[in-house]
């Protein structure tokens, strides 16, 4: 019988040495206490939980000064966090507006979207420039399956001729800039107005190489006449040494070529020309260069009377086009 009783004990020390009995032993003398104390707990969260509450709705509801006043300044800085929020997210519209019409306003440029323009371009965005590919060219998103041809012209802002379609396929194409070292381009020059051969040095510069003889000028302009559209751009730097037989006048690009984002493609690839055709092509491109498009309110012309009324506040019109 006393083995019996032994054996008895330790079977439920073991039982209650298990994870699971002590949990239920805890769970049950849990429920006992809030059972037995649960009046007592119950008023001691009352106490401590009164203040709390009777303070946040003394806040909230309260009609004294104090909380009305602190009610008011909690009001205004929402507000303030609320228009701040606005004013920030019209300034990123407002960017963002400026940042479509600039591109517009560039595309449009590039495809010759200007009054009278006649000629079609293919817009093309640049995925490639230097320094990671060679110098002097551009690699661009658009090929045969758009329409670009090999030999196309290459244009950049206000129908600058840049180049020419070196190499195509299905969707990229490779551009080939006139500025290229020791590529050879046939030129006008207006100002002393001579034919003579452009020669690419690299970095966007072109160099054109004249007698000293011949009166070059920074801002001379200078054109491809292989093209009715051929501004290659204009003297932006003269060299010359009298103790040299020749002097130089370089065409500096307007903007770097590791900035150049989008171009426009002719559609039409570059073909040879007649000296005719050339002299033709020149007229045009005299048309384009030193005419520009002035408001009828503005311009005076041979058919205007003397009772016209001329608009003097408008921009002074020039007879140059940038």
């Amino acid at each position: 019988m006393r083995d019996y009783s032994l054996k008895k004990k330790e079977n439920f020390r073991r039982g209650y040495k298990h994870p699971l009995a002590r949990a239920a032993i805890i769970v049950v003398v849990a429920l006992l206490l809030v059972y037995v104390f649960g009046g007592l707990i119950g008023g001691a969260t009352a106490v401590l939980v009164k203040p709390w509450y009777a303070a946040t709705s003394w806040m909230h509801d309260g009609t004294g000064i104090i909380p009305t006043y602190l009610r008011s300044a909690q009001s205004y800085r929402d507000e303030v966090t609320r228009l701040s929020d606005e004013l920030a997210q019209a300034h990123l519209n407002d960017e963002e507006r400026q940042f479509l019409e600039s591109e517009n306003t560039e595309l449009r440029a590039l495809l010759g979207d200007t009054e009278g323009a006649t000629h079609e371009r293919i817009a093309a965005g640049v995925i490639g420039r230097p320094p990671f590919i060679p110098y002097d060219t551009l690699m661009l998103d658009r090929g045969t399956d758009d329409g670009i041809l090999l030999d196309a012209p290459v244009y950049h802002f206000n129908n600058q001729l840049i180049g020419f379609v070196s190499s195509v396929s299905g969707h990229s194409a490779v551009v080939t800039l006139l500025s290229a070292p020791n590529f050879e381009t046939t030129v006008y020059v207006f100002g002393p107005n001579i034919y003579t051969t452009a020669r690419g040095v690299g970095n966007g510069v072109v160099r054109v190489s004249v007698p000293q003889n011949i009166a070059i000028a920074e801002g001379d302009s200078v054109v491809a006449p292989t093209l009715e559209q051929g501004f290659i751009g204009r003297f932006g730097v003269i060299r010359s040494e009298s103790s040299e037989p020749e002097q130089y006048g370089f065409v500096l690009p307007d903007n770097s070529i590791q900035s150049f984002r989008l171009v426009s493609v002719g559609v039409r690839p570059v073909t040879e020309v007649s000296f005719d055709a050339a002299k033709n092509n020149l007229e045009s491109a005299k048309s384009s260069l030193f005419t520009i498009p002035v408001p009828a309110d503005v311009l005076v012309d041979e058919h205007a009377t003397s009772t016209d009324p001329v608009d003097t506040t408008g921009e002074e019109a020039s007879t140059t086009a940038e």
